[in-house]
């Protein structure tokens, strides 16, 4: 009697994403939303919903993370980096407060300026803590608590 092959054979995994290409996206990225903002794209008049920043702001994370979910290429980059040093670069969002200052001298709307600077705030208030225990015990990063 022949054995059945295995309904998921171990495939060779995908390289990562050149990290060369990083820059030019973000380049891209950049001047998209610097040419929005020149044309006023940004300005909200009427006091209506700030739908054009808002996409601004979600399309980032929402295409990376459809990119971790249907592509093994992006999955391999992201994997590819070390946990504690991408953490601690979370501790430079500290000044994130700034959007709060910003808002208190008439700058930045309230709708964008609480959320961002608070979230910034705490998350770069608690990055060091999150790398310390990371140092501490690696295996922690799969953890619920981590998360």
């Amino acid at each position: 009697m022949t054995q059945a092959a295995p309904v998921f054979a171990a495939t060779e995994p995908s390289p990562p994403i050149p990290l060369g290409l990083v820059g030019p996206i973000m380049a891209l990225w950049f001047a998209v939303i610097l040419a929005i903002a020149l044309s006023g794209g940004f300005d909200l008049t009427g006091g209506g919903l700030p739908y054009v920043t808002l996409t601004a702001i979600l399309s980032p994370p929402l295409l990376f993370g459809l990119g971790l979910a249907f592509s093994p290429r992006v999955k391999a980059f992201a994997l590819s980096f070390d946990p504690q040093f991408v953490t601690s670069l979370q501790g430079w969002r500290i000044v994130g407060a700034m959007f709060v200052a910003l808002y208190a001298f008439g700058q930045m709307p309230g709708l964008f300026a609480w959320p961002a600077g608070v979230g910034d705030a705490l998350v770069g208030v608690v990055g060091p803590f999150v790398v310390w225990r990371l140092r501490q015990n690696p295996a922690s990063l799969g953890t619920r608590s981590f998360r």
